[in-house]
């Protein structure tokens, strides 16, 4: 697998689906939403609810918040590019990552020539 960060002279870097791999990489660039998250999350832990009516409303609180964090323009968006190569196992594990690292906003769009081009530079 191939990734890279932002568009401005991009460096592209080979990696896998294992723990030190792409999961790392999204974890690492996605630090600070998953902070807020968390901090929200532990505070909804933390609280005494008067009854389950309270809970669920509190819940629903919550899961608005945690979507207004998501929603940040400054939040980590991935595009997920394949090439005629990809296994379609591939492309779900690629997706159940984006889940598992909590990316607020991610695609799936055609790999450009460029892009291909980059790669085999990479090989």
């Amino acid at each position: 697998m191939y990734y890279y960060f932002g568009i401005k002279d991009p460096q592209v870097e080979i990696t896998d689906f294992g723990p030190n791999g792409i999961r790392k990489a999204l974890l690492d660039r996605n630090r600070g939403t998953i902070a807020k998250i968390s901090v929200l999350k532990n505070e909804f832990e933390k609280r005494k609810f008067k009854d389950e009516k309270d809970r669920k409303a509190q819940e629903k609180e919550l899961k608005k918040k945690i979507i207004e964090i998501k929603s940040d323009k400054n939040a980590l968006m991935v595009l997920i590019k394949t090439d005629d190569k990809a296994k379609y196992k591939n492309v779900v594990d690629i997706m159940d990552e984006m889940s598992i690292c909590n990316v607020p906003k991610y695609a799936l769009v055609d790999i450009t020539p460029v892009e291909l081009k980059l790669i085999n530079d990479v090989k």
